[in-house]
């Protein structure tokens, strides 16, 4: 799950999800805005990687999808624009 981006709109979204979320989001504000479940609901934060898939690694590994960095992604890191 992505967050949005600053607090006063996470308070507003972690009220909707929470009405229809198997188990509450964090009432604070966690450390990335990507959440990643367990298959008991539990939520965990996705550490920020250098690229969307490496940030996102974990997530996928869990789930078994098996996912290329995109050539644009390896220019933009190779050219020192993307870290």
């Amino acid at each position: 799950m992505i967050l949005p981006v600053n607090d006063d709109d996470y308070v507003s979204f972690i009220q909707w999800a929470n009405l229809i979320m198997p188990t509450p989001l964090p009432q604070e504000y966690p450390s990335s805005r990507m959440l990643v479940f367990d298959g008991k609901w539990k939520s965990s934060c996705l550490s920020q990687g250098r690229t969307l898939t490496k940030s996102l690694s974990p997530f996928l590994q869990q789930n078994g999808i098996s996912v290329k960095e995109t050539y644009w992604e390896k220019i933009l890191e190779h050219n020192g624009i993307r870290w």
